[in-house]
């Protein structure tokens, strides 16, 4: 279910309908998964995601649309898959032009991911230009809203080294410090590499950034 902008809204499942008096009207009652349930489900199987704000009714509005549909299929065909039986022994051969099909894979994109209840599992894509985190939506693209415990107004920033598979997060000398989640905090100005999974937190605890691929 998408606005006239194309921002999701929900996830239709299903419609109900009669004729009235036998005539060409016809009621039609329709129901869709709320968009705060689709959220839920992200979350929990780690998929990325951005949000467009929130509706009327309080609940996200999501920008990206892609990951409901894909799931089913990709369960489905799955079920298809391993129901199969074993490929014969030519199968697995490459073929005569040396070129094997199905070894391509799409390059993994890097993203942090606030677990912070304000931004309800927003997640960014990181590159190698690094990314701001803060209170200061002129220089930040994760923002905090103004009053966040903790966070200063450039607090730190977060870039993804592709060639190492790590990311680097850089305290920018915030007031109440940036630290792993074992409690370390980050010396200031200094580059700390972190794997894709773990997560560190800025100011407080509740401020925790997962860095993930997808």
């Amino acid at each position: 279910m998408v606005t006239e902008s194309g921002y999701v809204v929900g996830v239709n499942t299903n419609s109900v309908s009669r004729a009235v008096s036998n005539q060409a009207d016809i009621n039609a009652t329709y129901y869709a998964i709320s968009s705060s349930e689709v959220v839920d489900f992200l979350n929990k199987n780690s998929i990325a995601y951005e949000l467009a704000g929130t509706g009327g009714s309080g609940a996200p509005v999501l920008i990206i649309v892609l990951v409901v549909v894909v799931i089913a299929a990709a369960a489905a065909v799955a079920v298809i898959l391993l129901k199969k039986k074993k490929a014969s022994p030519e199968a697995g051969k490459a073929p005569a032009s040396g070129k094997a099909f199905g070894t391509s894979k799409q390059p993994q994109r890097a993203f942090i991911r606030s677990m912070a209840v304000q931004h309800n599992g927003l997640a960014l894509v990181v590159g190698a230009a690094p990314i701001m985190i803060g209170r200061d939506p002129a220089n930040c693209k994760l923002v905090y809203v103004e009053g966040t415990t903790g966070v200063s107004g450039r607090h730190c920033s977060v870039s993804y080294d592709a060639a190492a598979g790590e990311f680097i997060v850089t305290d920018m000398r915030s007031t109440y410090g940036t630290f792993l989640l074992g409690g370390q905090k980050l010396n200031a100005n200094v580059p700390c590499r972190l794997k894709p999974g773990d997560s560190f937190y800025v100011g407080d605890k509740a401020n925790v950034i997962r860095l993930e691929l997808g």
